[in-house]
This record gives structure tokens, sequence and C-alpha cells, in this order.
């Protein structure tokens, strides 16, 4: 914010010396309070730089809110997006495996009882490919 600078506040048509969270200053071509993405619950520089998320969402890369990309899950502690296992193709814990990737050879793996997935059942089990 520029000292003195009043920030025309387009929702409400008012100016204001301070935009409201929900909005961001742009000073070009004139000052004014413009709308956050709506996947962001608050912005800053650009209505796309999300600094928090709507509920439901996450931030992920370059702070854009979303959700977690296969490959990662939901960090409730952190409240972002965290790396699975390699092992996994998508989790809902670190090594907690929803989902079973290809392997290097380009065969499917298989999730077992332990959440984890495997090239080879082990010893007694049988793998089922499902299309969910």
């Amino acid at each position: 914010m520029v000292a003195g600078v009043q920030y025309y506040l387009r929702d409400s048509n008012t100016c204001v010396s301070l935009c409201p969270n929900t909005t961001y200053t742009k000073l070009t071509p004139n000052p004014i309070c413009d709308g956050c993405n709506s996947n962001c619950a608050t912005c800053l520089g650009t209505a796309t730089y999300c600094t928090s998320c709507t509920t439901g969402r996450l931030i992920i890369n370059q702070n854009t809110c979303g959700s977690c990309p296969n490959g990662q899950f939901n960090s409730a502690t952190a409240n972002l997006c965290s790396l699975c296992s390699p092992n996994c193709l998508t989790c809902s814990a670190y090594d907690t495996c929803t989902g079973c990737p290809f392997n290097t050879m380009g065969v499917q793996t298989f999730k077992h009882s332990d959440s984890k997935c495997y090239d080879v059942c082990p010893s007694g089990f049988y793998g089922v490919i499902s299309s969910k």
C-alpha cells in the first residue's frame, strides 16, 4: 500500500485505504482492489498467487490452490501437498497407497492388504487388476 492512496473497491463502488483479504492491490492503470481467483481465500500481488485457499483446496505448485496431483497427498498437519512414497501412484499418507503404478518394466504393480504396492504378490496371494 502506498501512503495516502485510496483504492477503489469494485464490489461496493467505494474507496478504501487498505484492500480486504479477498482482494489484492492492483496499481495500474488506477489503484483498485481486484478479486482473488475463486480457489484462493486470500491472494497477494495477483489474483492467482494464493496465500490461503478456499475450503477443500490446498496450496500446490507456485502458490496456486487445487487438489493434490497423483504422487502427492494432503498432509493435514501442514495443509499442503506432500510426496507419496515412490512405491505409490496415489496415497492417503506417505506409505499408504491408494493406487499402484506400473513398475520400471511397464507391468502393473498390485496393492496388498498392507496398503503397499508389490511387483509380485506375496506368497499365498494372487493379483487382480481392477478398473477402479
